[in-house]
């Protein structure tokens, strides 16, 4: 489930006014008057290699996900958030590489093969040859180091319980360096476990963190010294809280490098500071708000990419376990606030027609794993005022006076959580608004800062009745990190013995038709209410190129794939 001065500039666009002529006097005063010539054609030429802006990446984190936000930390072990995941993917590279089809592409991956034993129990997995940034190769024992730490950080380990990890796996055993192989308590899914399970088990550098404890771990969480050792497509160059990281590429990567010698990302307040990035020549990739959508057509030197939808959905979390909102709980009151949601209207009026009505767990880009009904566009639910009224009558809720429809003195309103930085955000929440209004519910929109609402949503610092985010499903969409009960993202307390048992199904049993059972459902018994899902637009600066092939479905964002077209990069600078 996520206001710095350029870095990008060259030598002379950081000087202050008038502190290019003191410049320009002290060349003429060494060249004519000491006669250093070499020193200085040496000095200039250092300048014009530096100066070139086309050599410098620059953007904000989250291109092609959502809004800007900061990062703060980079080990991919302890932070959930998913800017921090996706800049610490830069610096270590996939046991298994997801592509955009969703399926895996082992010519990019650590692994080079998995072969399946003992009917979906055992899985032996053999290593291509692949180096550390220092040297050393990477082995099945760092492997088995992060299956160790895993085992250590136990619930606090961030994707705790996706893929069955840590609590299905009986034993992981290194074979030789280039082998190693899990054990099951039980034979599984094949397909759920390699895709959601084996793809956790990121190799991390036992030579280099082996002697450090989970706290001191914890503690060098942001501490760039500590994240030298790398087997990504990038190093860390700098870091600075609040402000900016850059890396540059590691000389070591087996595979795509890429073409710029630094990338800089930088952190900004509002998803408005990314247009007026790019309109400054700041920024060369960036988010198009949907807000600015017109503005964004008229940017010169920088073009659009409408990129497809991710496997990704938005949804309004709902709190089951608070008793201001109880009447949550009832089914056909869930059925009638997402009966009573416009979804084709908000979709033209917000986003310009750029985005897909979406009813359930499974995004409709997921192809694969849509079901029947679904693929077909079969919903037991959708816009009908009529029917959310019925389902209302039917729950026993009367309008009252001022149409708020009440039970037993207990109204239907509640107050809705939304990250603050886009105002997309809050003009999709002021348009549920009054949708809702019209059922007889009453919405109370709470702007947040994003990092805030997420403390108060997975620690519980503040009582909360409903929220809304976007969510990135795994590879395998099923949903025991979100809908099971005690599940690590099911921030709601969600529980239906009913849900349990069909995520079991979609995840032990070989086979679609567990998952397809699975996501129906959902969509009939909505532990959330789903809201469309967007198309993200992105502007690149002319010369920049590939935007749209960077990201994966899973959002996993791959920076080192971006091309350069330096003729047409000069241009625009």
């Amino acid at each position: 489930m996520r206001h710095i001065k350029q870095e990008k500039c060259s030598f002379f666009e950081k000087k202050e006014p008038g502190k290019l002529s003191q410049i320009v006097k002290f060349f003429w005063f060494f060249f004519f008057k000491k006669r250093t010539l070499l020193p200085f054609l040496f000095f200039v030429t250092s300048l014009a290699r530096a100066a070139d802006p086309c050599d410098t990446l620059v953007l904000p984190p989250g291109v092609g996900l959502g809004s800007p936000a900061d990062i703060t930390a980079l080990n991919l072990l302890l932070t959930d958030n998913t800017y921090n995941q996706e800049a610490a993917s830069y610096l270590y590279a996939d046991l298994l590489w997801i592509d955009q089809k969703d399926q895996i592409d082992f010519s990019r991956s650590i692994a080079s093969r998995i072969e399946v034993l003992d009917s979906g129990q055992r899985y032996r997995v053999t290593l291509s040859p692949w180096p550390w940034s220092d040297g050393r190769p990477v082995t099945a024992d760092d492997v088995l180091y992060t299956w160790e730490l895993i085992q250590e950080l136990g619930s606090n380990y961030v994707t705790y319980g996706q893929g069955g990890v840590p609590a299905l796996i009986k034993r992981l055993d290194v074979l030789n360096p280039s082998q190693f192989e899990i054990t099951l308590k039980q034979p599984v899914n094949p397909d759920w476990f390699e895709l959601n399970g084996l793809v956790q088990f990121i190799p991390l550098p036992r030579h280099s963190w082996g002697k450090l404890s989970v706290d001191q771990l914890w503690e060098n969480q942001s501490e760039p010294q500590f994240f030298d050792v790398v087997d990504g497509p990038f190093r860390l160059d700098k870091f600075n809280l609040g402000r900016s990281i850059s890396f540059v590429p590691n000389p070591s990567y087996p595979l795509t490098h890429s073409p710029f010698k630094r990338m800089v990302i930088k952190f900004l307040q509002s998803s408005g500071s990314e247009l007026q990035g790019i309109s400054a020549g700041e920024l060369d990739l960036a988010n198009l708000p949907h807000e600015a959508f017109e503005a964004g057509k008229s940017i010169r030197n920088a073009h659009m990419v409408v990129e497809p939808p991710g496997f990704t959905y938005t949804f309004i979390g709902l709190n089951f376990k608070n008793p201001a909102t109880s009447f949550l709980t009832d089914v056909r009151v869930r059925q009638a606030i997402q009966d009573s949601i416009d979804q084709k209207s908000m979709i033209a009026d917000l986003w310009h027609g750029e985005g897909v009505e979406s009813y359930g767990p499974i995004p409709g880009v997921a192809t694969a794993y849509l079901s029947p009904s679904a693929r077909a566009g079969r919903f037991p639910i959708g816009f009908n005022l009529k029917k959310a009224a019925a389902l209302l009558d039917q729950a026993g809720y009367v309008p009252g006076p001022d149409g708020i429809r009440a039970k037993h003195g207990v109204k239907l309103e509640l107050t809705l959580l939304a990250p603050s930085g886009t105002e997309t955000s809050l003009m999709m929440a002021q348009m549920i608004q009054p949708d809702l209004r019209k059922s007889g519910i009453a919405l109370h929109i709470q702007m947040m800062d994003f990092t805030q609402m997420l403390a108060i949503l997975e620690h519980g610092v503040a009582p909360w009745e409903a929220y809304v985010l976007d969510a990135g499903i795994t590879a395998y969409p099923s949903g025991e990190t979100t809908f099971a009960t005690g599940a690590v993202e099911n921030w709601g307390d969600y529980s239906d013995p009913k849900m349990d048992q069909l995520i079991a199904d979609s995840t032990d049993k070989p086979g679609l038709d567990g998952l397809y059972q699975f996501q129906d459902y959902v969509t009939q018994q909505l532990p959330f209410i789903f809201l469309p899902t967007t198309k993200n637009v992105v502007l690149e600066r002319n010369g920049i190129l590939g935007a749209e092939r960077v990201i994966s479905p899973g959002n996993d964002y791959n920076p080192q794939l971006i091309s350069l077209d330096r003729a047409a990069c000069h241009a625009a600078h």
